[in-house]
């Protein structure tokens, strides 16, 4: 192969095939219909004068009053009789149609009839044959033209505004029926239609009004000396398709069959203009005949941009070669100057390369979103398709550091691709589930999702290959989580990695305002919004197929190890197909492992469980009575869910206390590559709460409040418990005589008490202490500059490395200043001023603490378990006020 080439994955197996197809040259069908929005023409009959647009009833007649019957043909004869063909018409010798704009518009019907019949190419005329006026009860039947000119080869009919119903036009050709209707046309807008002479077609009665036409027959214009050559014809290609069809079964029914074919078109088409409506030329007849044959074929048909790309080292041939960058043939593109030649490189050695296909229009011109499918070897025809031909993209970049010189080539142009439909998921698998799931939901949509018997045996299948795939990347991935995780760290990231989770932990204890900083829920890898969507999309689809073996294990193998809760409510939903005992113990599982690293999404699932097995679809929790029952349950039933949901409760509950944990958190995330929220926020645990109520599982929630109230790093008082039992009061829950919730409030109140009974003292002078890590001379002078109770700024003249490390020292203890780096001079001088950062924060948190208290006041109501906390908030808030005052119960 010529190196200046890109290798193409070619099929040399399928020449039938290829020169079945490359016969088929000429698009168009036997017939083509249009409108076009113009400027009315000018016709002036003679006796009657202009015609008026839509044609009056009163016109109408005088145009009658003009006309005789038109005859028909049969054999040499003309014949008048009007129970064959009854219809007026005007010699065109008695017709003048003009007009400032009608040569134009002409030209533009003429073009449009020409190119839909597939003669565009052709040297083609029109010559007006007569004015045709049909009134009420007036049609034709079945006939066909005879040839009323030299060369004619069809028959262009153009309708005039005027109004009618009825008088559809009915053609036949080649076993084919089509029925025109161009009664609907406004006054504004001209109808036409076009069809070859030797169609069969009649005209149907008009069921009212008139209907009044320019008929035209079209001529082929021949050159004397090709007089005797073929005239033109529709362009027929039953043989062809048939054989296709025939030809496609067999190539891919035998045992080494490709997966898919692509078939490349000849004109380049951009990424915007891809279409079927927009194929030109030799490519839209292929498209109408290989629509045909994949039908017959039971294959899908779709059009792509297949792209062929290779990669790797080369010499430069120039002095001096600036990277160049280019997209070269799509007819609305204009870089191919730009591009670089084979003559500015050598290439060295194709590294690599790939092929795949993207922009999918389905043969409806729909956008399909399968995304990059790869081509496989002998996917690709015709084969030599390509051979010879510039790189549509090409790019060289000189050489850089230890990099030499490289190149980078592709070829991308569009195809149709073709595969069996019974291998459609495995065809869409080659991209990823997002490929493949699209197709279930479509399949599963067509049929309003009650399949039965075959179709819903054939559905499992499918759903059960896409999940085998789905698993075989779960456990890759977990493979390359486990391996990371046994990565040999150094001491130094060790010990960053460490400080990383301490610095978020103290951030959630002391209520840091800013949650942006934390780097406790970071994640290394974690799925896209694509894939965690495509899980709960897949949970429904096999919800709705029924299979509750197939979900379960869906649930176990896929979403289990990937869990991060927004699969939640497609679980709830689709776990109705599960009995209560297997789907208790299937997200029993779930939670168990999921509850360190996502325990807001095994909260909301827990809690949308109950939703779903107490309450019919769409109906809310909220505000049930404890222990309320779905529509029609039994008792039995209910017995056995609320005992079933209960064990997952537990599974949450149990969790609790190892919240906040985060090398726990860390240690789940790198051995599994799971991902999710690692804390608990305010509406969860009300969520949580309420759930356990209406499950009336008292001691669950009693547990659940115990591991609450014991668990400071996790349950914040200010920001997750005082918010938490607002939510609950507005829902319906009192805070007195609810042991669970009085035992939260009061932990609440204490822990707030503790920590802002008495505003901030500010700070009397500047000065700042820390534990000096380092003993290095910069350090002790860093440290002496804290300690100065006066001194706040200093500056360091130091060297580069220098100051980078006092600035890990001023990070890593955070204190209370900045740095900034003064260029004057040699060395450049660090200028470290001291702030009051630390005091402004807990003056900012206090004031929230604050805020706290008095929501917990307002809730508390007189009860005696309140009161010692309640005199002491109201004198923290007169503190915290400046104001004398008393706090009232709500």
């Amino acid at each position: 192969m010529d190196e200046s080439w890109i290798e193409v994955p070619y099929n040399y197996d399928l020449k039938p095939l290829q020169d079945v197809l490359a016969r088929i040259r000429r698009p168009g069908d036997f017939f083509v219909k249009g409108s076009l929005e113009a400027p009315m023409p000018r016709v002036e009959v003679d006796g009657v004068g202009v015609l008026s647009f839509p044609l009056p009833s009163a016109q109408a007649r005088d145009v009658i009053a003009r006309c005789e019957r038109a005859p028909y043909g049969r054999g040499a004869e003309t014949i008048v009789d009007t129970s064959v063909r009854k219809v007026w018409q005007l010699a065109p010798a008695k017709v003048a149609v003009g007009g400032k704009s009608w040569p134009r518009t002409f030209r533009q019907i003429l073009a449009t009839a020409t190119e839909g019949l597939g003669c565009g190419g052709a040297d083609v005329a029109a010559e007006l044959y007569k004015l045709l006026l049909y009134d009420e009860g007036a049609f034709f039947k079945a006939h066909r033209d005879t040839e009323k000119a030299d060369g004619m080869f069809g028959t262009l009919l153009i309708v005039l505004p005027s109004p009618h119903t009825g008088s559809e036009l009915v053609l036949r050709h080649a076993g084919r029926e089509v029925t025109l209707d161009l009664s609907d046309g406004d006054v504004s807008e001209l109808r036409f239609a076009a069809f070859y002479a030797d169609c069969e077609h009649e005209v149907l009665p008009v069921r009212e009004g008139n209907r009044l036409c320019l008929v035209y027959n079209l001529v082929q214009k021949r050159k004397r000396k090709a007089r005797k050559s073929a005239a033109l014809a529709a362009p027929i290609y039953d043989a062809e398709t048939a054989a296709a069809a025939e030809l496609l079964e067999k190539a891919f029914a035998d045992d080494d069959a490709p997966l898919k074919l692509g078939w490349l078109l000849e004109h380049q088409y951009s990424p915007a203009g891809l279409a079927f409506s927009a194929l030109k030329n030799a490519d839209a007849a292929l498209a109408k005949v290989l629509r045909a044959a994949v039908e017959r074929a039971d294959c899908a048909f779709h059009l792509g941009l297949v792209h062929i790309e290779e990669y790797g080292p080369a010499e430069l041939s120039g002095d001096h070669l600036e990277p160049y960058y280019g997209w070269r043939g799509y007819d609305d593109e204009g870089f191919e100057d730009d591009l670089a030649s084979s003559d500015d490189y050598e290439v060295v050695e194709v590294s690599d390369g790939w092929s795949y296909v993207d922009h999918w229009m389905d043969a409806g011109d729909n956008a399909a979103g399968f995304g990059r499918i790869p081509l496989r070897d002998g996917e690709v025809l015709p084969a030599g398709g390509l051979d010879g031909e510039l790189p549509d993209d090409e790019r060289v970049m000189e050489a850089s550091g230890n990099e030499g010189a490289s190149f980078e080539r592709a070829y991308h142009r569009a195809a149709f691709v073709i595969w069996p439909r019974s291998r459609s998921v495995d065809v869409l698998l080659q991209a990823g589930m997002h490929a493949a799931l699209p197709w279930l939901e479509q399949r599963l949509a067509s049929g309003d999702g009650r399949q039965t018997g075959s179709d819903r045996v054939v559905l499992c299948a499918e759903a059960r290959r896409v999940l085998e795939a789905w698993e075989r990347d779960v456990e890759r991935e977990s493979r390359a989580f486990a391996d990371y995780g046994n990565l040999d760290f150094d001491d130094e990231d060790r010990e960053d990695d460490v400080n990383d989770r301490d610095d978020a932990v103290d951030d959630r204890e002391d209520g840091a305002e800013d949650r942006d900083d934390t780097t406790d829920d970071a994640i290394l890898f974690g799925p896209d919004e694509a894939e965690r969507a495509d899980r709960g999309r897949m949970a429904a689809v096999l919800g709705q197929l029924g299979d509750a073996a197939l979900l379960e294990r869906f649930i176990r193998r896929v979403v289990t190890p990937q869990f991060d809760g927004s699969e939640a409510e497609a679980l709830a939903v689709a776990a109705r197909i599960l009995d209560a005992g297997r789907w208790s113990e299937v997200f029993s599982s779930l939670v168990q492992q999921n509850m360190v690293t996502a325990p807001r999404g095994c909260i909301s699932l827990f809690v949308r469980l109950i939703h779903s097995r107490h309450a019919p679809p769409g109906q809310a929790m909220r505000g049930k009575a404890p222990g309320a029952r779905a529509r029609g349950e039994s008792g039995s039933g209910h017995a056995e869910r609320t005992t079933a949901l209960r064990a997952v409760g537990a599974a949450v509950v149990t969790g609790l206390p190892r919240l906040g944990d985060a090398a726990a958190r860390a240690d789940v995330r790198r051995s599994s590559g799971t991902t999710g929220v690692g804390a608990v926020d305010a509406e969860a645990l009300a969520d949580l709460l309420d759930g356990l109520a209406v499950l009336e599982a008292a001691p669950l929630r009693e547990a659940a409040c115990e591991a609450v109230t014991t668990n400071a790093r996790a349950f914040d008082a200010r920001t997750v418990i005082a918010p938490a039992l607002c939510i609950l009061c507005e829902r319906g829950r009192d805070v007195a005589g609810d042991a669970g919730i009085e035992r939260l409030w009061l932990h609440a109140a204490d822990s707030l008490l503790a920590a802002s009974e008495y505003p901030p003292a500010p700070p009397g002078d500047w000065r700042q202490s820390f534990d000096l890590a380092c003993d290095c001379g910069d350090c002790r002078a860093l440290a002496a500059f804290a300690g100065d109770p006066a001194d706040h700024v200093r500056r360091f003249p130091l060297r580069k490395d220098r100051r980078q490390h006092l600035h890990r020292q001023i990070d890593q203890h955070r204190l209370d200043m900045t740095h900034v780096t003064e260029r004057k001079g040699r060395p450049y001088t660090l200028v470290c001023t001291k702030t009051r950062w630390s005091y402004e924060r807990r003056c900012r948190i206090y004031r929230q603490e604050i805020a706290a208290l008095e929501l917990l006041a307002g809730l508390a109501g007189h009860r005696p378990p309140f009161d010692a906390s309640r005199t002491r908030i109201a004198a923290a808030l007169e503190r915290a006020s400046g104001k004398k005052g008393r706090v009232s119960g709500r």
